[in-house]
């Protein structure tokens, strides 16, 4: 029963934390860089470096520029350098944010990048 009423407060504390985190990022634009972004087998792949601080883990979070909800979120690892997000809508500009917890749970942005999706197409060729 313990274990169980744990699993539930830490669920419930990580929807607290990622609804904090997207009210923030959404109100206020970033202005850093992760190291790279770039395409990727059935996706894309995000690149980043190790802090400069301690880090328990990292969360990263992509959304499509001017739409304001998140896509998509994942916790990694502290030990993580890169991260695959699949599924992303083609010709469209993401936003990938990496965040990082230190041990009290304080968090850091380490970086923010955009990254446009192939498959646009011609306009004139398509019109015809």
């Amino acid at each position: 029963i313990q274990l169980h009423l744990r699993s539930h407060s830490l669920k419930a504390m990580s929807k607290v934390i990622i609804t904090a985190l997207i009210v923030v990022l959404l109100a206020y634009g970033l202005d850093a860089s992760i190291t790279y972004v770039g395409p990727a087998d059935g996706g894309v792949r995000v690149w980043w470096t190790a802090p400069p601080d301690d880090t328990v883990e990292y969360l990263i979070l992509w959304h499509r520029k001017d739409v304001n909800h998140i896509d998509g979120f994942e916790f990694l690892d502290r030990s993580e350098r890169s991260y695959s997000v699949e599924g992303l809508l083609d010709c469209s500009v993401y936003t990938f944010t990496l965040i990082g917890f230190d041990w009290s749970y304080q968090q850091t942005t380490y970086g923010s990048s955009e990254y446009q999706t192939g498959n646009c197409g011609n306009d004139y060729g398509e019109a015809r």
